[in-house]
């Protein structure tokens, strides 16, 4: 009960250190309110997180919400807003359908709109008579798959128009009366080794779950005991803690060596001993209650260890290995199981804490689950499994018969580029682009490469090929001099032709801008990834007179090998070239198998469109790619 004279009392916050000295300090203001004003402490719960590797726990504070966070006008008569919205999700929980409910200021029905495909969008038409309104309230209700009904615990927001900013902004989000957006949770948590629960998970009051990271022990730090003089080394004292019980202050750690762990508890057996001994020296009744309690904590501690589960499998290890195997795998299952408190509080002071949570079966104790399949990634693995259908039927398919690939452009002129060189008594360029040897452009521009190169063997006529990557550089010679040895040309080849010019960006343009020049290049093929340095490369090109053509992936440059290139591949051509070009049977399979499955995933889109739109969502559900 708090005194009658408040004005007599101050709040001050007090620090006491391990000596014992004190220091205080005046609290500026307090408040005191009644406990029916008490933040509300939801049902929460522990679970295994699904699809990691055992190094996460998920915290669960109940369904998902939704809450607007901002809306516009989208037309100047201001009778169409679009809102945006925001997810608190609980993986435990999948969001099926949303219902919005839109109220005037003065509590009347503006209108309604259900959100069967959660696009975290949604567009409102405005009656004629709230047309330009400024101010809203917005009720959400959500229906989670499984569930037949909404779920009665709706959230209510206001949003207020920003003449500034010209957009409305998402007020207070209150969720079973309550300000959720202006409280916090935080969780406590303890393993059997921590005397008691710590602070430092927190998440704000809108949130439904909590991940708690518990990653594997991977260093053991081990306390520095005392220094041998004459090996000069630091002596520790290398103990492993195996359980405890912190509520008793019982512990069970062992040394590295079963022997010396025996020798240990036989010590324990004959301290307590000696105490009994001592005691039973004292009148009945009359030993000091300091020996008492210390025989006490000691006969619970041995018992502690000797009915300990690792103590009794660890009897029956035959070797010292297997008894040191025990021991660490009970470490390793205690340190990384967990006990769960759950914090609630409105951060000015008013806070509830949970009891310890325990599951059906009376457990409190948990600990992550490593999983062998990652769900999410089912859908990606059939994909896979009929790509690689789709191949095999491929393959057989084009050994057996003609294949037609439709003619692109770029790779048609290559023999007629590579002849105006031969004729014109000038070299030919291919610029492998800025992309390292791990990138799929590179190495497309590496097989584009092998059957230039057949090609200027073949027309006798000179290769130049510049790097700024050391690691692609031998990998091109390699190639290079391959092509000349395959078409019995190896004597034309130059190992000086294919060279490193540098390793940064605008030095290596400015490199192969002088070789440009120089050696009056005729024809110049640029493929592979390319940055700002494509426009000043094509651009000197094309003032030297050379027949240039372009393919990459970079979607940024491709218009400027456009502008500036005489043929450019865009896109999927680019990869398509060394297929296209040498008429490989297993490129072209490979060719052929993409394009049939484009046409299955384009089949799926048209259908998941129509049913999308008819408001069924199983299919948008079945696949679950953003």
């Amino acid at each position: 009960l708090l005194p009658q004279n408040m004005e007599n009392y101050t709040a001050v916050l007090a620090y006491r250190d391990y000596e014992g000295q004190l220091g205080a300090s005046a609290a500026r203001h307090f408040r005191i309110i009644d406990s029916a004003k008490l933040p509300i402490v939801p049902k929460f719960s522990i679970d295994d997180k699904k699809n990691d590797k055992g190094d996460y726990l998920l915290v669960s504070m109940g369904k998902p919400v939704a809450y607007i966070i901002s809306a516009t006008f989208t037309n100047n008569r201001k009778n169409v807003l679009r809102i945006n919205y925001e997810l608190a999700v609980n993986e435990r929980y999948k969001i099926d359908k949303l219902h919005f409910t839109f109220l005037a200021p003065d509590g009347k029905q503006i209108g309604e709109q259900y959100e069967y495909y959660v696009d975290k969008a949604i567009v409102l038409k405005l009656p004629s008579a709230y047309v330009g309104l400024k101010e809203m309230d917005i009720r959400i209700a959500m229906e989670t798959a499984g569930s037949k009904t909404y779920d009665p615990d709706y959230t209510d927001q206001k949003i207020i128009y920003d003449p500034v900013n010209k957009l409305f902004k998402g007020g207070d989000l209150f969720l079973k009366g309550e300000a959720v957006s202006r409280q916090y949770f935080d969780v406590l948590a303890r393993n059997h080794f921590e005397p008691d629960f710590l602070f430092g998970n927190r998440t704000n009051g809108i949130s439904r779950s909590y991940d708690h990271n518990i990653p594997y022990e991977d260093i053991l730090y081990q306390s520095i005991s005392g220094y041998d003089a004459k090996t000069k080394r630091l002596i520790t004292d290398p103990l492993i803690d195996v359980d405890a019980i912190a509520d008793s202050g019982y512990s069970f750690a062992v040394p590295l060596f079963r022997e010396k762990f025996t020798k240990q508890l036989k010590q324990q057996e004959d301290e307590i001993a000696k105490l009994k001994t001592v005691i039973a020296a004292f009148p009945k009744g009359s030993a000091p209650d300091s020996l008492t309690s210390d025989l006490l904590h000691q006969e619970g501690n041995y018992k502690f260890i000797t009915t300990n589960s690792a103590y009794k499998a660890a009897l029956l290890a035959k070797t010292d290995r297997q008894w040191l195997k025990i021991m660490l795998k009970t470490h390793a299952i205690n340190s990384r199981s967990y006990a769960y408190r759950l914090l609630k509080t409105d951060g000015k002071g008013a806070f509830v804490i949970s009891d310890t949570y325990n599951d059906k079966a009376g457990n409190k104790w948990f600990i992550p689950i490593s999983q062998w399949v990652d769900s999410t990634k089912i859908m990606a693995f059939i994909a896979t499994l009929i790509f690689c259908l789709l191949l095999i039927f491929t393959i057989i398919r084009t050994r057996n018969h003609e294949v037609y690939i439709r003619p692109i452009a770029g790779l048609h002129e290559i023999d007629n580029a590579i002849g105006r060189a031969t004729e014109m008594g000038r070299p030919v360029m291919f610029v492998p682009g800025w992309g390292t040897i791990g990138e799929v452009d590179t190495i497309a521009s590496m097989m584009i490469l092998a059957q230039i190169a057949k090609k200027t063997a073949e027309f006798d006529i000179r290769l130049i090929s510049p790097h700024c990557d050391y690691m692609v550089l031998p990998l091109a010679q390699e190639i290079v001099q391959g092509a000349y040895s395959e078409v019995g040309r190896s004597d034309a080849y130059n190992q000086n032709d294919i060279f490193y010019v540098a390793g940064e960006q605008f030095p290596f343009c400015a490199g192969v801008n002088g070789f440009t020049v120089r050696e009056r290049v005729a024809t110049i093929f640029y493929m592979g990834f390319f940055n700002a340095e494509a426009l000043l490369l094509t651009e000197t090109g094309n003032q030297c007179g050379a027949m240039q053509i372009a393919g990459t992936d970079a979607v940024t440059q491709i218009p400027f090998f456009i502008t500036t290139c005489d043929y450019t591949l865009i896109g999927e051509e680019f990869y398509a070239a060394s297929a296209y070009l040498s008429r490989n049977h297993e490129l072209i399979s490979m060719l052929k198998a993409q394009d049939y499955f484009k046409l299955i995933m384009v089949v799926l889109v048209v259908v998941g469109t129509i049913l999308s739109t008819l408001h069924l969502t199983t299919m948008i559900n079945t696949f679950p790619i953003e």
